[in-house]
């Protein structure tokens, strides 16, 4: 990059250390919103203290993405990656947050079996227990990372992912 060139290159491509110019593209944009939307009337079928764990939950994360967003916390130094591999380097800092919480979920799942009586442990039997926790934290994380995916769709598009996504959601609201 000589300087010369707007900081592209040439090719329309922004390089580590510019900023490119601002595009909006309101496919993902109403992708987005869309997924936010329909995750809340999903979660509207649950029990109030369930729903209000997993939109809790959704709501932790916009905000710690917020808040690594605004303060460059855990992120390498501004300049040495691209704005959309910083983006995703708060996302993945999310999920690796979101992983360790979940499994340490996994394993009081695991030593609260068997229930004593016998009983079955679903959101739909008013049982208030391990997995009815971690599976609404599960929920909240999925609907976050998946608004987040379809806001950044014209960059990290991934299909399998989205599905994926989708797939958990149902079977955690389950």
């Amino acid at each position: 990059n000589d300087g010369g060139d707007g900081g592209d290159g040439g090719d329309g491509k922004a390089t580590v250390g510019t900023i490119a110019p601002l595009k909006l593209h309101l496919l993902p944009i109403h992708a987005s919103i869309t997924a936010a939307a329909l995750s809340v009337y999903v979660t509207s079928f649950q029990t109030p203290q369930t729903a209000f764990l997993i939109n809790c939950t959704s709501l932790c994360y916009v905000a710690g993405y917020s808040f690594l967003k605004l303060t460059g916390l855990l992120q390498p130094r501004i300049g040495t990656l691209r704005m959309i591999d910083r983006a995703e380097w708060r996302c993945r800092l999310l999920s690796n947050i979101n992983a360790a919480a979940l499994t340490g979920g996994a394993v009081l799942c695991f030593m609260e079996w068997p229930y004593d009586p016998p009983q079955e442990g679903w959101i739909s039997a008013g049982i208030s227990s391990w997995p009815v926790t971690f599976a609404s934290l599960l929920a909240g994380y999925l609907q976050w990372d998946l608004c987040w995916m379809l806001w950044h769709a014209n960059h990290t598009f991934d299909a399998a992912a989205v599905v994926h996504h989708i797939l958990f959601i149902a079977i955690s609201h389950y």
